[in-house]
């Protein structure tokens, strides 16, 4: 029995001999050679916690912990990008890869669903369209590193001694 778990994520299996109820169909993790990246730029929106909202376009998905400019974030970013599908039974699952914070996933204006924890996997099949889709993948990140950004706050600098934390949405995305 293989069960792939993600980060924060558990499984109770129960014996017994009762056969009635559904088979367990588990979610696949990766389309292997079926599956198509989605790496062309992405439009980046960013809001801060405090209200103010600034734009970026990345060439490739990151940590933002490692990007200068956004080390010290705490907001909600939304990543936007697009994808073309020439048939719409070959993809039912979008794959956001490695999530630092909370995701919401939108395809084609829809929103597909929420998930705070584990393998960020959502069914898009309901979603799709044969052509052009768009995919808006929103994170909401924690505020450790920008209370760390808080020098003159001497309770806050004892709470937060550990390390930088990831931030935002490294992927890489695929659709399968």
């Amino acid at each position: 029995l293989t069960l792939p778990l993600g980060r924060s994520d558990s499984a109770i299996i129960v014996f017994n001999k009762d056969t009635d109820g559904e088979y367990y169909d588990p979610v696949p993790f990766d389309g292997g050679a079926a599956s198509k990246k989605i790496d062309i730029p992405w439009n980046v929106q960013f809001q801060h916690y405090d209200g103010r909202i600034e734009f970026d376009e990345f060439e490739k998905l990151q940590d933002l912990k490692d990007i200068p400019k956004y080390t010290h974030f705490a907001g909600t970013v939304k990543y936007k990008n697009s994808f073309f599908v020439d048939d719409v039974n070959g993809f039912h699952h979008l794959n956001l890869g490695q999530v630092h914070g909370i995701s919401t996933v939108y395809i084609n204006g829809e929103e597909v669903g929420v998930q705070w924890y584990g393998n960020r996997v959502y069914g898009i099949g309901d979603f799709i369209t044969q052509g052009e889709n768009t995919v808006e993948i929103w994170v909401v990140t924690e505020m450790a590193n920008y209370l760390k950004s808080l020098k003159n706050n001497d309770v806050v600098q004892r709470w937060t001694k550990k390390p930088l934390r990831s931030l935002g949405l490294e992927g890489p995305v695929t659709i399968y």
